[in-house]
């Protein structure tokens, strides 16, 4: 700033600005920014909705009421002291080990499996388990990514099994 315009001289009807802020424009202000807002909060609430369909897991509500039964299987399961693994060969193939308490391979377990994809329950499969030597071979579906694979004895032994697999 010079110190001419720092003087104590009245303005001039050029330096007077000719807009001014009146109620009207304040209402009209506050009209567009809400507006932007819901129109933003809309886009937003748009795809949320129409890319994902909420739970992944059917009847939660009563998975949730039978949950002291997974405990007490889970505490079976624990007491007879298995522990499974799951290994992949050069040939991609996938075969799941299940040790028993001293570790000596157990076979002749019939299993229940599936494929689970992370974000889409749509996606999941159903996978044979076939009793294979000391394991078993795990049949899977030509997929790729991350997928989880769960395994449950069909035959009265409590015993489930999880895993992550990149395919």
């Amino acid at each position: 700033m010079t110190a001419e315009t720092l003087t104590d001289e009245p303005m001039t009807e050029k330096q007077v600005s000719t807009k001014r802020l009146t109620g009207f424009g304040v209402l009209m202000w506050l009209c567009g920014l809400f507006g932007v807002m819901f129109i933003v909060n809309g886009i937003f609430v748009y795809h949320a909705v129409s890319t994902h369909r909420g739970e992944d897991v059917p009847r939660s509500y009563r998975q949730g009421m039978e949950y002291n039964e997974v405990l007490a299987q889970r505490s079976t399961q624990a007491a007879i002291n298995w522990s499974a693994t799951l290994d992949r060969s050069d040939d991609d193939a996938v075969r799941l080990t299940v040790l028993n308490s001293q570790g000596f391979p157990v076979s002749d377990l019939q299993f229940e499996a599936k494929i689970r994809h992370p974000a889409d329950r749509n996606k999941d499969q159903v996978i044979a388990i076939q009793s294979s030597g000391d394991g078993y071979a795990v049949d899977l579906p030509d997929v790729t990514g991350r997928w989880t694979l769960q395994a449950n004895t069909k035959d009265g032994t409590p015993f489930f099994f999880e895993a992550d697999l990149w395919l």
